[in-house]
């Protein structure tokens, strides 16, 4: 059975692909739908993907083959269902962490960038003894709205977590902060990283745009997003 099988998919795949640099769309359309009938879920995505890469496709065949590959298209690009639950994921933690931290760290980054030295001092020492990794993304969302004192302040104690978000916010900083001492000190803590984590960043960013989008909460009722775009 299993010998039977096989040959009237082989039939079918050298039919639709008599031309290999032409595939017979309709045929590879029945050989997809054939594999799927036949439980072989790994070959009817691959049919379904030569559909797609093929060109010429109706409406109904495009939506059967965007469908049976779980493609959305989203910001302009196709991606996987997988992908796009793992973007809602990291969206909700990113809402999370920035409700969390956002209205403490305020507070902060408005004592560091003030003239008072006591107060400035002590919210320098209170804001570096933050050790949450949930903190960063908080953290970079400042390149927005935070001074010369807090930007480098954040800078230096981002460079203290090795998650892959911290090295992203130092590139950040060291790309688009108006403050030298913040671009420093972000330099400073790529430095002691390995460098696949940051320079495809860095070089990116010398050919084009660098572009950083936060969209935060701030309380329960005011709601910002802005836009960074290097020169």
């Amino acid at each position: 059975a299993a010998d039977g099988k096989l040959a009237g998919y082989r039939a079918l795949r050298d039919a639709a692909q008599s031309n290999p640099a032409l595939p017979n769309p309709k045929l590879l359309r029945e050989l997809a739908r054939w594999c799927v009938k036949a439980d072989w879920e790994d070959a009817a995505k691959l049919h379904y993907a030569q559909l797609l890469n093929g060109g010429r496709l109706d409406p109904e065949t495009f939506g059967e083959a965007i469908k049976r590959l779980d493609l959305h298209y989203v910001q302009g690009k196709w991606i996987s269902g997988e992908e796009m639950k793992s973007r809602e994921e990291r969206d909700r933690n990113i809402e999370t962490a920035l409700r969390k931290w956002r209205p403490q760290l305020k507070k902060l980054q408005q004592a560091i960038d003030s003239d008072a030295y006591s107060l400035r001092e002590r919210a320098i020492r209170e804001f570096q003894a933050l050790d949450d990794p949930q903190v960063i993304i908080a953290i970079a969302s400042f390149q927005l709205d935070g001074g010369d004192r807090f930007c480098e302040e954040a800078a230096k104690l981002l460079s203290k977590f090795p998650q892959t978000e911290s090295t992203d916010a130092l590139v950040r900083f060291a790309v688009l902060s108006p403050f030298a001492g913040a671009r420093i000190a972000a330099l400073a803590g790529l430095k002691d990283r390995p460098l696949h984590e940051y320079v495809p960043q860095l070089l990116s960013a010398l050919t084009a745009p660098l572009q950083s989008q936060f969209s935060f909460v701030v309380g329960r009722s005011e709601e910002h997003t802005s836009e960074l775009q290097s020169p």
